[in-house]
C-alpha cells in the first residue's frame, strides 16, 4: 500500500510509491515525522516496485511540493542520525563510519572511519556545526566519545 499525501491547497490525494516515511527526528508526543522541521521535505523508504523497506534501510528524498515530485535515493544500509539544527546536513551511520550529506541535495560533505569502534549513537550540537558519536569499543579499549566538526 503506497504512502498517501494531502495537497490541502489543491484538495489533492497524491499516492506516493513508497510504502513508509522516515522520521526526521522526534516530535513532542515521542513519534517521528517524515515531514521535515520545515514541512518542504519527505524522507521515505524503498518505492514499493523495488520491496518497499525489505532488505535494509534505505532512504529517498522528496519535495513535498509540487504533487509528483521525483525522490532522489539518498543512504541505504546505514542509520539515519538526524538533520542538523539550521536543517543544511543529515548524518547516517552504520557500524564504524559516519558520513555527513549535504540537505536536500543528497551529496556527501564528509566521512569518517572510526576503526575498532562501533558507532551506535550520534546527535547533532545545539548549534549544527558538530556532531556527536558515541563509540563502542572492542574489549581492550575503553568506550569513546567523538565531537566531529563536518
Amino acid at each position: 500500500m503506497p504512502c498517501l499525501l494531502y495537497h490541502s491547497e489543491l484538495d489533492l490525494l497524491e499516492k506516493i510509491p513508497q510504502k513508509s516515511a522516515w522520521p526526521h527526528g522526534l516530535s513532542l508526543d515521542g513519534t517521528g515525522s517524515g515531514f521535515s522541521p520545515d514541512g518542504r521535505w519527505l524522507l521515505l523508504g524503498n518505492p514499493l516496485e523495488l520491496g518497499g523497506n525489505q532488505g535494509g534501510r534505505v532512504y529517498w528524498l522528496r519535495s513535498v511540493d509540487p504533487p509528483g515530485s521525483e525522490a532522489i535515493k539518498i543512504a541505504q544500509g546505514v542509520d539515519f542520525g538526524g538533520l542538523s539544527i539550521e536543517s543544511k546536513k543529515m548524518a547516517f551511520f552504520n557500524h564504524n563510519k559516519l558520513q555527513s550529506i549535504s540537505f536536500p541535495d543528497g551529496s556527501v560533505q564528509s566521512s569518517w572511519d572510526f576503526q575498532d569502534y562501533q558507532i551506535n549513537l550520534i546527535s547533532w550540537a545545539p548549534n549544527g556545526e558538530s556532531l556527536v558519536a558515541m563509540g563502542l569499543p572492542p574489549p581492550t579499549k575503553p568506550e569513546a566519545f567523538f565531537l566531529i566538526k563536518p
